[in-house]
């Protein structure tokens, strides 16, 4: 998935080169408040010294690994909120955005000395940012749509809360573990008529400072009733791969997402 996006933006690029005119460019400051909802399937890892925390494998059996990871949903998601905040400013633009649930697994020892009979995760995410528009464009002179490219850099900072019940021990453990990543990337939004509006975004991150690497894939359609209200729907992905002296988080999440977008 990750190389379908960059050969869409490759193509994005080159057509650039052919445009035969140019949309006005954005001025003055814009606010905007999204109130969205991710609904994703999960499948990954995530251990804590001994205790092991598995979720499903991600294969679905018949069409590959990717597929599996893709369209999973039986990873015991109990909830997941994305609440979103964006400051346009001339050609910046500056968002921060978080989200969080809780999965639910239960789990074994990786040794076969003892059981855990229930255990959960509670991660949340904090994503900051700032983008500039790289080129606005529009393909032919009819007016009635335009491209834009944006690319950005930020962190994202990661929280996960662990509790397990053990069979052998009267009380349960609860730690919580965060780190911080650098991420860069790219954004392509296509606007059709006054109303429709396309996005494909991707951003990575890690590199070993924080996870040892942590991608996001978005692609999304919005329609703007009016000025100040757009509704989002979309398809939202992300990787984690993450280990520490102490505690190891590899995971996919993938899923649907709907978004309320205000502006003011």
């Amino acid at each position: 998935m990750g190389r379908l996006t960059c050969i869409a933006l490759l193509i994005i690029l080159c057509a650039a080169a052919c445009a035969e005119a140019d949309p006005p460019p954005e001025e003055g400051v814009r606010f905007w408040i999204e109130i969205p909802v991710w609904i994703p399937g999960y499948s990954g890892q995530f251990a804590y010294g001994d205790v092991d925390v598995d979720g499903n494998g991600g294969d679905d059996g018949s069409g590959g690994e990717w597929l599996g990871q893709l369209f999973d949903a039986t990873g015991k998601l109990e909830f997941f909120f994305l609440g979103r905040v964006r400051v346009d400013v001339n050609a910046w633009s500056f968002l921060a955005d978080s989200f969080g649930g809780k999965l639910r697994e239960t789990v074994t020892f990786r040794q076969s000395d003892g059981t855990i009979i229930d255990a959960s995760l509670r991660p949340a995410m904090l994503r900051l940012i700032a983008a500039r528009r790289i080129k606005q464009w529009a393909p032919g002179s009819s007016g009635n749509y335009f491209i834009r490219l944006r690319g950005y850099g930020g962190v994202r900072y990661h929280d996960i809360a662990f509790e397990a019940a053990l069979t052998r021990y009267e009380y349960p453990i609860e730690e919580q573990v965060n780190w911080l990543d650098p991420i860069v990337g790219v954004q392509a939004s296509f606007f059709v008529h006054e109303h429709w509006r396309f996005s494909a975004w991707t951003d990575i991150g890690g590199f070993g400072a924080g996870s040892n690497l942590a991608w996001w894939w978005e692609l999304d359609a919005g329609y703007q009733f009016t000025d100040w209200f757009l509704l989002r729907l979309g398809w939202t992905m992300m990787y984690i791969d993450h280990s520490g002296t102490a505690v190891k988080w590899n995971a996919w999440l993938s899923g649907p997402s709907l978004a309320l977008a205000f502006s003011f």
